[in-house]
């Protein structure tokens, strides 16, 4: 996965934008040159760098998946990707 700039990704634009537009964040960084992040800012930047340096895929699996396909021997489970299906509906916050 590659992470660019996060104030341009819709999602992260609010959480970046912020402190732009708080008057005491604005006039703490213009006084001082710094702003002092939040603990939870702090792991969100932690888990953005760590994003960043992950590899995209699992080559390897791919490949064999891939193969598989190609040679008309890939089996979905279709038992496991319902349970799958069902745990993320489960577990949605609405």
């Amino acid at each position: 996965m590659k992470v660019g700039s996060l104030s341009r990704t819709p999602k992260f634009a609010p959480l970046v934008e912020a402190p732009r537009r708080n008057p005491v964040a604005r006039a703490a960084f213009q006084e001082t040159g710094k702003i002092d992040l939040s603990e939870r800012a702090s792991q969100f930047k932690a888990l953005a760098r760590a994003a960043g340096e992950a590899p995209d895929v699992r080559a390897e699996k791919v490949a064999a998946i891939r193969k598989q396909i190609e040679a008309g021997t890939y089996q979905v489970d279709s038992r496991a990707v319902a349970d799958k299906m069902f745990d993320l509906v489960s577990k949605a916050p609405y």
